[in-house]
Order: C-alpha cells, then structure tokens, then sequence
C-alpha cells in the first residue's frame, strides 16, 4: 500500500502473517489516557486487539486489512499522539517536565528538537527507522537505546564550550561524542541531521553515529522522585500486550497517577505522579494482570520476536520457547528466522528458527553461521546449561 490516500500522521501498514500491522510513535512517547482508552477501542474494533511495544517506544497494532486499517489510522490520527510518518523517530526521557532532578531547561530544548526532527521529511524503507533519542536525566534517563544520533546532559565542570565558559555548578549536553552548551544544542543536532539527510532521503541509513553505552536496566516498580510523588514503571513480557490490557493501563494512569501513559524503549510502561501508598495498590492490580512490577527479572534478559502464527517466516512459536527456556534463557535471542527482527545486534546466544528446530549461533546475530543446527528445546536447554568458554 503506497501512501498515497494514506492517513499522513501513521506509518504505512506492514504485512505479517496475522495481516497488516499499523505502527503508531507516540509523540515523546506519551498518550493520555483518553485517548489510549480510544486508540484501545479502535484497535478491538478494526484489528486484532493484539499490541506490541518495540524497542523504539513505539506501539504496533496487529491484525488489520487494508479497509480496516484506514479505518484505524482514520481515528487515531485525528486523537494527534503519533509522530509525522516520514520522519526520525525522537525518543525523550520518560519524565521529561515531571522530574525536578531533569535539566531544567530540557523541556524547552526538547521541543525545539523535535520541530528540527519533524522537518526532516520523505523518510522511507530502512531509513523510516533512524531514531534520536534526548535523555534529559533525572531519575530515569534515557540512556541507551540504539539510537542513530544520541543526546544527553551531563555536569560537565568548569569546561570551555564553544567561545564560553561554564562554570562548574552548570549542565552541558553531549551530541554523541560533542560536547555543547544549550544555547548552540539545537544547532548542532541540525547540523548532524543534515549530514545525513542525503543518504536518508535516498532510503538509506547512514552507518551509526551514536555512541555506545551501557544498556539501561527497565524502571520497574515505584521510583521517587519528589518527596510525595513518584513514577512506577510496569514491565510487559516481550513487550506484548492486547486491547484490553491497554485500557486497563489507561485506568491505572488516570487512577493512581497523572492520567498520562509513558512508553519507553524496555519494554515497560511508566505512571508519573503515583504517591506511595497509590503504588501499594497498582502493584497488586497490574501484577495480578501479568505485568511485571519489580525487579530484576530474567525476561527482560531475553528478546524475542513475535513468532508463530503471527509471523509467516517463523517455524516456531518463539515467545513460548523462551518462556519454556526459564531462567536459563538469559542472555539469549530468540528468533523465528535469520533476520532477527526483534534484536539485530549481536547476542551472547541466538536460537534461529528453522525447519521446526533451532539453529544456534554464540556471539553473533541471527543471520550468522551457527556452532550447532536442528535442536529441539531440551537440546537447546542443554546447550544453555553448559559453561562455554568467552
């Protein structure tokens, strides 16, 4: 489907298995519980209820014919929570403008960023996925999220910036590896973004330009972070969830926090806003739901795609592979074929599915030759047990 007639706030549908999915990027990864509440309805109503959160943030509703998804984009394109297709994606901290331990004037920056990101037009195939993210600080940052150009504050001390010098009690911000004032941020991002417009704008995506850093464990459970306020953060296994489900993390928004859903690149979902004695009480609610309230906990150790039937090139039924696995699944990715869609990175350890058994690749990503080939599960467990040397 081109997208011509199109909705022009949604991504063009994606075919799989159990139909088209519609992926919706929330606007600084937020939707408000009104409008997740209809955004719910209209994913029961025209596909198959069934949502996944990605590892970008955003959310990808399954499910839909090519009449059923216009009628989808229709009404969630005119709630106005999704990002202008064609464009970067703009990950933001979760807090960002709640946390008083953020940057100050991160907000503000934050805005700027994302006019600068939203102008950046014509984005299409591989280049659709080239993402900035902003990690303003405070109690949840950001941090490491795969992202093509990567900004974050940081107290950098007394340090000559540009032409000026800051004194040792100011905050500076870090584009990938250059270090800027607040005022010349802005600049500089357009400045990088320009430098990779041209192979963008030509369906490319240009080699990473951010830097790498240590991955961010999921903000689970209550975070404070003001003396009678705090977030809570709610974890969903594989990042997968349905209709119902995100109604009731509406309710949970509008009931025991601020009435504001936050998605975040971990698979999990923040509340701001939540009291301490509020989050006693969502705990026991959500966790009842399935979700995942406290931490650490192995699942989020393990990535794995949707699988089948969902998916028509998947042998296997991978998410309930990796559950089978248990604990001894840490570390791994699970993957219904070679393109290893849900972690193209490498893994300590990659099962790839094929012909109904896994192949399984060490160190590497899924599309790698593999050590050993054709294991059903209790060969896989076993591989796992064993101790391999580095």
């Amino acid at each position: 489907m081109t997208r011509r007639g199109w909705c022009p706030s949604l991504a063009t549908p994606m075919p799989a298995a159990d139909g088209l999915l519609v992926r919706v990027r929330p606007v600084f990864g937020r939707i408000d519980a009104g409008a997740a509440r209809q955004v719910a309805a209209a994913a029961a109503a025209h596909g198959n209820g069934l949502i996944d959160l990605t590892q970008r943030g955003n959310l990808q509703f399954r499910g839909f014919d090519l009449g059923s998804a216009a009628s989808f984009a229709a009404i969630v394109g005119g709630l106005g929570v999704d990002q202008p297709v064609g464009t970067p994606g703009l990950m933001v901290s979760p807090l960002l403008g709640v946390d008083p331990a953020a940057a100050p004037e991160a907000g503000a920056l934050a805005g700027e960023i994302a006019a600068v990101v939203a102008g950046m037009t014509g984005l299409e195939g591989p280049a659709e996925k080239f993402s900035v993210s902003f990690d303003a600080g405070g109690v949840i940052g950001l941090g490491s999220v795969g992202a093509d150009i990567a900004i974050r504050t940081a107290a950098i001390g007394t340090a000559a910036i540009g032409t000026a010098a800051i004194g040792a009690a100011a905050t500076g911000w870090v584009v990938d590896d250059e270090v800027c004032s607040a005022g010349d941020l802005v600049a500089v991002v357009r400045r990088r973004l320009e430098a990779c417009a041209p192979a963008l704008r030509a369906g490319r995506r240009p080699e990473r330009m951010g830097m790498a850093r240590a991955a961010r464990v999921p903000p689970l459970g209550f975070v404070a972070y003001a003396a009678d306020r705090g977030a809570f953060g709610l974890g969903l296994v594989f990042g997968a969830m349905n209709a119902d489900l995100l109604r009731l993390l509406a309710d949970l928004a509008a009931s025991f926090g601020d009435g504001v859903l936050r998605f975040t690149p971990w698979r999990a979902v923040v509340i701001a806003g939540v009291t301490q004695a509020a989050a006693t009480r969502l705990a026991d609610v959500a966790a009842a739901e399935g979700m995942i309230v406290a931490g650490p906990d192995w699942r989020f150790g393990v990535q794995a795609c949707v699988g089948a039937p969902f998916c028509a090139a998947a042998g296997r039924a991978t998410r309930a592979d990796a559950l089978a696995l248990g604990d001894t699944g840490r570390g791994v990715h699970v993957s219904g074929c070679a393109k290893g869609c849900a972690h193209p990175g490498p893994a300590e350890v990659t099962l790839v599915g094929r012909d109904g058994r896994y192949d399984l690749v060490r160190n590497g990503r899924a599309g790698d030759t593999p050590v050993r080939r054709g294991l059903d599960l209790a060969a896989v467990r076993a591989e796992l047990m064993m101790k391999v040397p580095a």
